[in-house]
């Protein structure tokens, strides 16, 4: 009788494994396919938008404690713009808290697709619309290695990258600003600047260079943080100069912020809230903290420039930050609505 009982007890271990494994290839089917839909009909937020350009600056691994509450003083620029002429708050980024997967996040409006993890997140990312794309002209200046996790079409002639290779430049971030300068004194681009829908993308990864190596409460960090701070300063003053319309909207943030340790990825305060300060044309002055998530940064470009939403965003427009009249409100909610729900107009 053994033999028996030894055959049935094998029986069930086998059921219970092929169960197992059934549950498991469930849960991949449900959770880490692509929920992304294509060939859905872009809505557009706006034929009346406030601005005409947006200038995006993102700080690589800067994280909110570092600049706000009793760390202010370190951006006296970024301070005096929350106090006096901007709104903010933290935008509260998702897990895992990389570069590829928190810009998808910033420009697409999505958190990254789950499916993108046996792909290898940014060897072979998941297609995805941006408001770069949607954009009627956009200018896109930071590091090699960073620019190529937007997936920029290179059939869209509207898109322009100006890069540097990686690790050719002790101050990448002082090379950016640089170029901006050029690009703004360029009177070749003269009559491309002064379209409406235009985007100006910069990224700055010094201070996630420096995180890494020195802690983000180093003396490097810290001091670095200062120079941002007055590089945006001197940049705004251009920009309005070059621009003198009154018609450009700012908004400084982060992909994610960083540990103690100079690591990030999981999901701590530390890495998951950055800093958001927005202000200029379309901005609602607000002093007070007003949080967002950071796909609802996507809709709030698409709103303030009057481009399309782009096609997947899933991110809800942060009306509290826009100073327009309620009937204009009412309008880009609704087209956010529509967008979201996967309708056209």
């Amino acid at each position: 009788m053994k033999p028996i009982k030894n055959f049935k007890v094998i029986i069930i271990i086998v059921l219970g494994i092929c169960i197992h494994i059934l549950l498991l290839l469930a849960a991949f089917d449900i959770y880490f396919n692509s929920s992304l839909e294509n060939g859905m009909t872009p809505v557009k937020s706006t034929d009346d938008p406030p601005s005409k350009r947006v200038i995006l600056i993102v700080a690589d691994g800067l994280r909110a404690q570092a600049i706000f509450d009793e760390n202010e003083k370190i951006t006296p620029f970024l301070t005096s713009i929350r106090k006096t002429r901007g709104a903010w708050g933290v935008s509260h980024a998702r897990l895992p808290t990389e570069s590829r997967t928190n810009h998808v996040a910033i420009l697409g409006g999505i958190n990254e697709d789950p499916s993108a993890v046996f792909k290898k997140f940014q060897e072979f990312p998941v297609d995805y619309d941006s408001v770069l794309n949607e954009s009627k002209n956009a200018w896109i200046i930071g590091t090699r290695d960073i620019i190529k996790l937007f997936q920029l079409k290179d059939q869209m002639k509207h898109l322009r990258t100006i890069t540097l290779a990686t690790g050719k430049n002790e101050n990448a971030d002082a090379w950016v600003f640089n170029e901006m300068t050029s690009l703004l004194n360029n009177s070749n681009h003269s009559q491309l600047l002064e379209d409406s829908g235009n985007i100006f993308s910069l990224h700055l990864g010094g201070l996630d260079k420096i995180g890494h190596s020195k802690k983000p409460y180093s003396k490097d960090f810290l001091e670095h943080i200062k120079f941002v701070d007055d590089n945006i300063r001197k940049m705004e003053i251009l920009i309005n100069k070059t621009f003198s319309d009154n018609l450009t909207t700012f908004i400084f943030t982060a992909d994610h912020g960083m540990t103690d340790f100079g690591s990030h990825g999981s999901g701590s305060d530390h890495e998951t809230y950055t800093p958001f300060i927005t202000w200029g044309a379309g901005i609602k002055v607000n002093e007070s903290r007003q949080d967002i998530y950071q796909t609802d940064i996507s809709p709030l470009i698409s709103s303030l420039i009057g481009i399309n939403y782009p096609i997947n965003s899933l991110g809800k427009l942060p009306i509290q930050y826009l100073n327009l009249s309620e009937e204009n409100k009412l309008h880009l909610y609704l087209t956010n609505i529509h967008q979201l729900l996967g309708f056209s107009k």
